[in-house]
């Protein structure tokens, strides 16, 4: 099995933003740092998870 590391950031807005598509079927680990955030900011993560049947992404947890 081969391990790919990917490092990057992102600057969030107020809209929805993708970390990354699943193009396979793999496990996916993520390190999601919060680290400029300011006094009031609040943040949302959604997990998908890839319906195999439907080949659609339907939501698999929220982290408030």
């Amino acid at each position: 099995m081969t391990i790919t590391f990917t490092d990057g950031s992102l600057t969030i807005s107020t809209s929805e933003q993708t970390l990354w598509d699943i193009t396979g079927n793999y496990h996916y680990g993520v390190w999601v740092f919060l680290h400029n955030m300011a006094t009031g900011d609040q943040f949302t993560i959604k997990l998908y998870s890839k319906d195999q049947n439907a080949a659609t992404m339907r939501i698999y947890d929220t982290i408030v």
